[in-house]
C-alpha cells in the first residue's frame, strides 16, 4: 500500500450504521444506501476511529496482520464507512436537497369526485362504520363547473412541470357519478393537450358499483388505469369493507373487477392493512396474483381520523413489517414484485434515495367538492391546508404550498441520524398532523419505525441472498444490491394457486 494511503487520517462516517446478527456485522450506509459484511471485528475497528487517526497507526496495532488490517481499512474508506472530510457527505447531502426541491413539481390533481359512498368500511378515517363524518359535507359532489375549474387550475399550476401528468378520481366513491368521472378525463385530456405530455388517467374504486358496459368501455378506449380496492379473501374482506346496509360486499367487488379486467382496462389491487386481515394478506396478495392477474399490487395503512385518537384497525409496526416481507418473499419466488410493491424497496436495491414519501410534498393539488383546493386529502375535513378555488396563486397559497414543499428529512437533526435516512421519503404528514398538531415539526413515529424494521430486513435479506461470508477477520463482503434486484416483469402462471372464490 502507498505510503499516502497508509497515512491517510480516517474517522467513522457520521452515517455509518453497525448491524450485528448471529455473529455477522454489517455496516450500511444510510447516505449513500451501502452495505457490507464482516466479523465481529469490524465494531472494534470502528470504536477506534471515533476520532481521526492514520490509517497506518490503526494498523499498525495488529503487529503482522497490519497489511490486512490496512487492506480493510482502506476498503471501508472506498466504501465510505470511513472519511477523510465531513465535506465529501456535506456536498452529497447538499446535492440531494437540490434534487429533493427540483422534483416536487405539481404533476398529479386528485380530484374528490364525491364524498358520497356506498360502503361503510370499517376503518375508515373519513366516515368509520357508517358513523357522521367530524365535519359533515351531507353528499357533496362535484359540478361540472368545479371539475372544469380544479383541471383549469391544474393545468397553470403544472405548465413548468416536465414529465407525464396524472389526473386521479378519487371519492367517497366516483363511480356514483360516472357522467362526471367522463368528464374528469376528457375535459383534462383537452386543457393539457396543448402542452403535449402524456396524461396518466387512474380510476381508484371500491368497486361497488354496478358499471355499465359503455362506461367500461369509455375507460378501456382511454387507457385509464383502474385501482380495485381488495382486502382479502371473501370472510376476511367483508369483515371491515361493508355496504351502508351492512352486508359483505367480497362478491360484488369481485365481479366489478373482472368485468374492467375484461374491458381491456388495465388494473390495480389495493390492500388496505390492519387488524382484519394482517395474519392473510401475504397469502392472499399472492393469490390475487396468480388468479386475478392485476398490473399492479399496492398496500394501504388504516389512517387516523383527523383530530381523533389512532385507528382501532392499525396494526402494531413489527408485525406489519413481518407480513410484508413475508408477502415479498412469496412474490419473489413466483417471479413478479409489483411496482408500487417494489418502490418501497427499490431505494435500497438500486442505491436511489427516496426524496418524498408522498407527492402531497409539493407534487399534487386536491379539489373537494366544495370548490377547494389543497394539498392532502386527508385534512378535506378540516379547515386546515385548503384554500377557496378564486385564491389560488395567492400569497397565502403560496406560503402553505411552499411549506408543504419544503418538509424534508434531510433538514431534520432527527433524521439525519436515523439509519433509514434515504429510503423512507418522510411518511405521512396527514398522521404526523393527526399526532402533533403540525405537518412539519414532528416525525412520523409509525412509519420511522415501519421504514427502520423494513431497512434492516433488507440489509440481510441482500446478505442471505449473495450467500457470501467473509473467510477471516479481516475480509469483508461487498455483494451487488443488483443481486437483489426485483424484477416487474408480469407473472401470468395462474396454475399456482386455485382459491375457492375464483
Amino acid at each position: 500500500m502507498e505510503s499516502k494511503t497508509e497515512n491517510r487520517r480516517v474517522m467513522r462516517s457520521r452515517y455509518c450504521h453497525l448491524y450485528e446478527k448471529d455473529g455477522l456485522v454489517s455496516l450500511y450506509n444510510s447516505l449513500f444506501i451501502d452495505a457490507i459484511y464482516g466479523t465481529e471485528f469490524l465494531g472494534s475497528l470502528l470504536d477506534r476511529l471515533e476520532r481521526p487517526a492514520p490509517i497506518l497507526d490503526v494498523a499498525s496495532a495488529y503487529g503482522e496482520r497490519r497489511e490486512a488490517a490496512a487492506s480493510l481499512l482502506q476498503t471501508l474508506f472506498e466504501k465510505r464507512m470511513v472519511v477523510d472530510d465531513y465535506g465529501v457527505e456535506d456536498e452529497h447531502l447538499h446535492a440531494l436537497k437540490e434534487r429533493q426541491i427540483a422534483s416536487r413539481q405539481i404533476r398529479t390533481l386528485d380530484l374528490i369526485v364525491t364524498v358520497r359512498c356506498n360502503f361503510a368500511c370499517r376503518y375508515c378515517y373519513v366516515k368509520p362504520g357508517g358513523q357522521d363524518r367530524l365535519l359533515p359535507l351531507g353528499d357533496q359532489t362535484m359540478t361540472p363547473q368545479a371539475i372544469k375549474m380544479a383541471i383549469d387550475i391544474f393545468a397553470e399550476l403544472s405548465a413548468d412541470t416536465p414529465g407525464p401528468k396524472e389526473i386521479v378520481l378519487f371519492g367517497g366513491e366516483p363511480t356514483i357519478r360516472t357522467d362526471l368521472c367522463t368528464l374528469a378525463f376528457e375535459y383534462g385530456d383537452r386543457r393539457l393537450k396543448s402542452q403535449n405530455l402524456p396524461i396518466l388517467r387512474v380510476l381508484v374504486t371500491n368497486g361497488g358499483v354496478s358499471l355499465d358496459d359503455g362506461f367500461l368501455d369509455f375507460l378501456a378506449r382511454n387507457e385509464v388505469f383502474v385501482i380495485v380496492s381488495l382486502d382479502g379473501r371473501p370472510d376476511v374482506h367483508n369483515q371491515a369493507r361493508r355496504s351502508v346496509d351492512d352486508n359483505g360486499t367480497f362478491a360484488q367487488v369481485l365481479t366489478t373487477y373482472r368485468r374492467i379486467k375484461r374491458a381491456g382496462c388495465r388494473t390495480g389491487i389495493c390492500v388496505t392493512v390492519g387488524r382484519h386481515n394482517l395474519e392473510f394478506f401475504a397469502d392472499d396478495a399472492l393469490q390475487f396474483v396468480t388468479a386475478l392477474q392485476p398490473d399492479d399490487l399496492s398496500t394501504n395503512a388504516c389512517l387516523h381520523r383527523f383530530g381523533v385518537e389512532t385507528n382501532p384497525y392499525r396494526v402494531d409496526v413489527e408485525d406489519y413489517v413481518v407480513e410484508f416481507t413475508n408477502m415479498v418473499c412469496k412474490l419473489r419466488s413466483k417471479g413478479w414484485i409489483p411496482q408500487q410493491i417494489a418502490d418501497c424497496l427499490e431505494p435500497f436495491a438500486n442505491r436511489t434515495p427516496k426524496l418524498s414519501f408522498c407527492p402531497a410534498t409539493g407534487c399534487k393539488l386536491v379539489a373537494t367538492p366544495d370548490g377547494k383546493i389543497g394539498f392532502c386529502e386527508g385534512f378535506m375535513f378540516s379547515e386546515h391546508h385548503f384554500f377557496d378555488a378564486d385564491v389560488v396563486g395567492s400569497p397565502a397559497f403560496q406560503e402553505t404550498y411552499e411549506q408543504w414543499r419544503s418538509i424534508s428529512t434531510l433538514d431534520n437533526p432527527e433524521c439525519l441520524k436515523c439509519p433509514a435516512l434515504a429510503v423512507c421519503g418522510g411518511g405521512c404528514q396527514y398522521d404526523v398532523y393527526c399526532e402533533s398538531g403540525s405537518i412539519n415539526t414532528a416525525l412520523d413515529t409509525y412509519r420511522c419505525k415501519q421504514n427502520l424494521s423494513l431497512l434492516e430486513w433488507q440489509i440481510w435479506d441482500l446478505h442471505r441472498i449473495s450467500n457470501r461470508y467473509p473467510v477471516n477477520t479481516f475480509d469483508v463482503v461487498s455483494p451487488d444490491p443488483n443481486a437483489w434486484a426485483l424484477t416487474t416483469s408480469p407473472l401470468r402462471d395462474d396454475k399456482q394457486l386455485k382459491p375457492s372464490w375464483r
